[in-house]
């Protein structure tokens, strides 16, 4: 009788234990439809609209090109595989999102390729949309992105640098974009000789690479509306291409006469050297483009000086307007 009756106190003060409930959470899938690839990107999303692990890594799915570039087929098994990896992922919502590649595109065709995109999504998972950001909305995107990076500060500048187009925005800036991208400009430019991959090094090959890219900079229509009156004091940087950067300098922070010194010592070594350095060997022939490239842009800005920034847009795309609940407008 005692036995029962311990048990039967120990199971009513068992009811009266606290209930542990996890804060309830939703994945928001941002698909990046970019110009040179996809990336499905999901995102666990508490009910107030803040990411709960922005620790979350997007994934590339391998194509031929991006999203605006591939036929019918291909944009299919983009979408299967991507959505293969996510199975039992509690997905409220996809949206899909064409940046340069798609800008690029003429209207019309456009306009086709995003229907194509859009419905193809539609099999796979509803509910979906697809749209087609503008350079303003992406400059805008990435600066939410790194809000949730700095636990909703606001007071910073990002520029974003993608294979198409660049991406400047900031508290008290107008955001702003231009089709001035690391590939953009290397296909525009030819590029000048000195940013060839077949260059010799040398001593000079960093500053003619530069003041070549500097004077196609300065020859495009839209240069003084992105450059004119720009002098942020420092800005975070967002793209894959800086990650090369700040790991050859060892440090998470760059003056613009540290990033010079370090494009100056690329652009004199061999391929093998700057392998050596801890650049990947497929990456290895383009390091002085990179450097070049990257200076041109930034001390065109006359930024102070260049922080590393986390990620990229997909972050501020997932709490943004896109998904019902959250009121981050972009514009």
């Amino acid at each position: 009788m005692r036995l029962v009756s311990l048990l039967l106190v120990l199971f009513l003060a068992g009811c009266q234990l606290p209930f542990y409930s996890p804060q309830k959470s939703n994945v928001h899938l941002v698909i990046d439809a970019g110009s040179s690839g996809t990336r499905f990107c999901p995102y666990r999303i508490s009910e107030q609209c803040i990411h709960l692990d922005l620790s979350q890594n997007c994934f590339s799915i391998q194509a031929s090109g991006g999203l605006a570039d591939l036929n019918p087929s291909e944009i299919r098994q983009v979408m299967q595989s991507g959505f293969t990896q996510l199975q039992g992922m509690d997905i409220e919502k996809t949206v899909v999102l064409g940046t340069g590649g798609f800008r690029r595109l003429p209207s019309h065709l456009q306009a086709q390729k995003l229907n194509l995109v859009a419905s193809t999504t539609r099999e796979f998972f509803e509910p979906s949309e697809a749209r087609i950001l503008t350079g303003e909305q992406e400059a805008q995107l990435a600066y939410l992105a790194m809000v949730a990076f700095r636990d909703g500060k606001r007071d910073h500048v990002i520029l974003e640098t993608g294979g198409a187009t660049v991406q400047l925005a900031g508290q008290g800036l107008k955001p702003r974009s231009v089709p001035a991208g690391l590939n953009a400009i290397r296909e525009l430019s030819g590029p000048p000789h000195a940013c060839k991959e077949n260059t010799a090094p040398s001593a000079d090959r960093f500053l003619e690479c530069t003041q070549a890219l500097k004077r196609i900079l300065k020859s495009r229509p839209w240069y003084s509306s992105f450059f004119a009156g720009q002098k942020p004091e420092s800005v975070y940087t967002l793209g894959s291409s800086w990650k090369s950067i700040y790991a050859l300098a060892g440090d998470s922070e760059l003056t613009l006469e540290e990033l010079k010194k370090q494009g100056i010592r690329i652009c004199n070594s061999s391929i093998s050297e700057i392998v050596d350095a801890g650049v990947p060997e497929q990456f290895a022939p383009a390091s002085c483009y990179l450097h070049s490239y990257q200076y041109a842009l930034t001390s065109e800005l006359q930024i102070g000086s260049l922080k590393a920034g986390e990620g990229s847009w997909p972050p501020g795309a997932a709490i943004s307007e896109f998904f019902s609940g959250c009121n981050s407008a972009i514009q």
